[in-house]
């Protein structure tokens, strides 16, 4: 089975890894896996390969986006949006024509809906995983509420006002351009791979759920007791723990937690309750969160070793995703297989994982006054924190481990080529 799969990045964003672990999840079951890139990113091997969009092409993009869409944002949301421009014209790279199955993943920029169009027009069977909502919007990557994906993208309430109609345009070459040809949506949420299947532009389309999959060798609970240390950490201190690749993104929720910390019970919020931020962070906004509340902050910035990452999921006692949109983050998978249980909100795909878990993890979306009862909660739970950590982890060893992760997937790509040779 030779499969190529496409993202705008190597390894850089819960995305790109994402991509990169089924990579080599593939690889490590004998698949002849490839990946396309804007950059190799640090693989260091041969089945990644950088391609690269025509450079005028793409200085003319980044000023068609900074000037519609950067410095024309609305305050509904601060969250990634892009025309997907320039792209690469891929459809003759020899990895591609030698492929069974071509996977795309997150592409804006690496691929434009016309080069995904003429993917498909070669009569190749495409499978599609969706980390966010953008391949079936007009430009948004988090819809923020908005319905009119399900009918045709306009007058975006993400921006200001679009005098080019740029969102229609945008809409329009996707429906058109993803209109022939084999192919297969998949997200790692049914909540995800469900709203695909009622988009105007993927209506029809097969849509699956294949949840995310990791190395559990290097995530796991393995480092606790040192990386707690580090963190200046006594033995019957408890730690929260927050991540985002930007906490100012808002739909990451970082302003309900801080709201939540500050309701806390005082017998909970006491001087042995710290919170730990995993992720890129302005120093005003650390800042002004440790002024605000009532118990300490560590700002651990952001961690690009994967095993030093593990170490700072596995010393915390509660992880705590508070979002406001998502899908299935990494961020969930990651805690569990390093034994740290899960408290969050029910935004997008995120009730479906907090479920598997004993206790009630899930607090309506914005809600910071139940998101507090439910921290209250699972750190009440003292006397069960061992027990609760080996159940994280036997749910990431059932449900996450990356080799059942790229065997759904072969199994996906063999129905696909047997379905095209039948």
């Amino acid at each position: 089975m030779r499969v190529v799969q496409f993202s705008t990045y190597a390894d850089a964003g819960g995305a790109a890894r994402a991509a990169r672990r089924l990579h080599v999840g593939l690889r490590g079951i004998g698949v002849d896996s490839r990946m396309l890139a804007l950059e190799r990113g640090g693989s260091g091997d041969d089945s990644t390969a950088a391609v690269y969009p025509d450079p005028r092409e793409a200085a003319t993009w980044s000023a068609i986006e900074r000037q519609c869409i950067v410095q024309n944002r609305s305050d509904v949301s601060n969250t990634w949006f892009s025309t997907g421009r320039p792209g690469c014209d891929v459809a003759d790279h020899p990895w591609v024509v030698e492929a069974d199955v071509l996977h795309l993943h997150w592409v804006p920029g690496l691929l434009a809906s016309r080069d995904v169009g003429r993917l498909l027009a070669r009569g190749k069977r495409l499978v599609w995983t969706l980390h966010d909502e953008w391949p079936f919007t007009g430009g948004c990557h988090f819809t923020a509420g908005c319905e009119r994906w399900r009918t045709r993208c306009h007058a975006c309430p993400q921006l200001r006002s679009d005098p080019h109609r740029i969102v229609e345009a945008i809409f329009d070459d996707k429906l058109a351009e993803c209109a022939g040809g084999t192919l297969t949506l998949a997200a790692p949420s049914r909540w995800l791979a469900e709203r695909a299947a009622q988009s105007a532009i993927f209506g029809g389309r097969r849509s699956v759920c294949i949840e995310h999959g990791l190395d559990l060798a290097t995530w796991s609970p393995v480092g606790r007791d040192e990386r707690r240390r580090e963190l200046g950490l006594a033995p019957d201190d408890s730690l929260i723990l927050f991540t985002a690749g930007d906490v100012a993104e808002r739909r990451k929720g970082f302003h309900v937690l801080l709201d939540a910390l500050t309701g806390l019970q005082p017998a909970v919020a006491g001087a042995k309750l710290h919170v730990a931020v995993l992720g890129w962070c302005p120093p005003e906004a650390i800042a002004a969160a440790r002024e605000r509340l009532p118990m300490p902050l560590i700002a651990c910035g952001s961690i690009a070793d994967d095993a030093r990452a593990a170490a700072t999921y596995a010393a915390a006692d509660l992880f705590v995703i508070p979002s406001l949109e998502d899908n299935l983050p990494n961020t969930i998978v990651e805690s569990l297989a390093c034994g740290t249980p899960v408290v969050g909100s029910a935004a997008g795909g995120i009730p479906e994982a907090l479920a598997r878990q004993s206790f009630d993890a899930c607090a309506p979306v914005g809600d910071a006054a139940a998101l507090a009862s439910r921290i209250e909660s699972a750190l009440a739970m003292r006397d069960r924190r061992d027990a609760l950590r080996v159940a994280s982890r036997a749910i990431a060893e059932r449900h996450y481990a990356l080799e059942r992760h790229a065997r759904e997937y072969l199994a996906l790509y063999h129905d696909l080529v047997g379905a095209a040779m039948r």
